[in-house]
């Protein structure tokens, strides 16, 4: 998962590759403060590979989960700054 920053806007872009599960049906885009050790916030985020979050960046680590038919959610990639 890709945090890109090469906008130097308050809103947060995120994309990244699909899951290789045949089972994934969607993603959900998950977040937490910087000083938080628990994902505290989510957006579903359907079939996409991407999405633009109305949230600053720099308050905030971001990941993202494939989930399945039945809201199953896998393991969390966390999102790695990049400047494409």
């Amino acid at each position: 998962m890709e945090l890109v920053i090469a906008d130097l806007t308050h809103d947060t872009y995120l994309r990244w590759s699909g899951s290789n599960s045949p089972n994934a049906s969607g993603y959900r885009v998950v977040w937490r403060e910087t000083t938080s050790n628990e994902w505290t916030g989510l957006r579903q985020a359907g079939d996409t590979r991407e999405i633009r979050l109305e949230m600053n960046k720099d308050n905030y680590f971001f990941g993202v989960r494939a989930v399945d038919a039945s809201g199953n959610g896998g393991l969390v990639r966390p999102a790695v700054p990049v400047r494409k």
